[in-house]
């Protein structure tokens, strides 16, 4: 069976925990090469995984030719422009969220990677989690039998916590990281420059909430009204057909993990709660209230794999099968559109 080629470009802790892994256990694929301008941390890192060959950028690695697909798991800024030259030479591409920071640069990559017919996915790990899988199924069934009637009112609430657990047994490094690599601007031109840290700040953050309203309900999203004059503390509101949707956003300083989703209908609740991003053996669970016969019930799967194996399985079979994404890079630009549009709405 040939074995898909992968190349790595990053060699940091997410990278190290999330990623290479998920790829060096994938019997459909091989890790061949892994890029970092981290010396030390790149040759003890290709090292740990057996990663054969090594470069200082991801314009060395893409000299490999046996080279099919690339994953992306870089700074922020950087992301874009190395994506941007992965497609330009025709690979397969996974890059971690945001795509991009603002609409015009994802849509630079879409359009590309259409042309060149490469797969380009971007990493919206959640949808990939096996709650959220449940959760979309019994919605769809919900809905269809109006069995606790129709949806009222949808809460998202997102004020972050710890989301690490206290990762262990990954490699750190001290180095620095050169100024001269690539980037791009990290917001909107018109975003004021004292407010383009806390855009790019609730980009990387919400854009996983505003991805799961729309893949649970398959629902444009229609802003009717926005607060974000408090950093810790910031409210959108959305209408999802006729339905109102709130999205609390905010910062903590919880040891906890507090993101969760509560569907109101008119005869009961389902609510999603979500565990943190590197947790492994824990994935969302459901709660269903039934107003009929008042009744709580806790879905909680023991079966399951970890969010981040799935995606990076599922891209591998994406390549292999020449299949469509769950999470193609043309539907993650939707999330930068609706982020640009909340800050344009009003004025911080």
């Amino acid at each position: 069976m040939k074995k898909i080629k992968i190349g790595i470009v990053g060699a940091g802790l997410i990278s190290q925990v999330c990623h290479i892994p998920n790829y060096t256990d994938n019997k459909s694929c091989e890790v061949i090469a892994l890029a970092d301008f981290r010396k030390k941390l790149r040759e003890k890192v290709a090292k740990k995984f057996q990663i054969k060959n090594t470069y200082s950028s991801h314009q060395e690695l893409l000299k490999n030719k046996d080279i099919e697909a690339v994953i992306i798991i870089t700074g922020k800024q950087n992301t874009g422009p190395i994506a941007l030259d992965c497609i330009k030479e025709k690979k397969h591409i996974f890059t971690e969220k945001p795509s991009a920071h603002t609409y015009e640069q994802a849509k630079k990559l879409v359009d590309l990677a259409r042309i060149n017919k490469v797969k380009y996915v971007v990493g919206y790990m959640k949808r990939y989690d096996s709650g959220v899988v449940k959760a979309k199924k019994i919605l769809k069934t919900l809905v269809k039998s109006n069995k606790l009637g129709e949806i009222n009112f949808v809460r998202v609430h997102n004020f972050m916590g710890d989301s690490y657990c206290n990762p262990k047994n990954y490699i750190k490094s001290k180095e620095k990281v050169p100024k001269n690599i690539p980037r791009w601007s990290i917001s909107p031109k018109w975003i004021k420059n004292k407010d383009r840290k806390h855009y790019s700040g609730y980009l990387n953050t919400y854009c996983h909430d505003l991805n799961l309203i729309r893949y649970l309900f398959n629902k444009d999203l229609k802003i009717e009204f926005t607060n974000l004059s408090k950093m810790n503390g910031r409210i959108v509101v959305f209408k999802v057909d006729n339905t109102l949707c709130s999205l609390e956003t905010g910062r903590s300083n919880y040891n906890i993990w507090d993101e969760t989703i509560e569907i109101y209908f008119m005869k009961g609740i389902v609510k999603l709660s979500f565990p943190p991003a590197l947790l492994k053996k824990k994935c969302c669970e459901i709660e269903i209230y039934n107003s009929n016969n008042n009744t709580k019930k806790k879905i909680t799967l023991k079966n399951f794999s970890w969010a981040f194996k799935c995606q990076a399985d599922e891209f591998i079979k994406t390549i292999k099968l020449n299949k469509k994404s769950l999470n193609p890079g043309s539907d993650a630009m939707i999330d930068l559109k609706i982020i640009e549009n909340i800050w344009r709405f009003k004025k911080i």
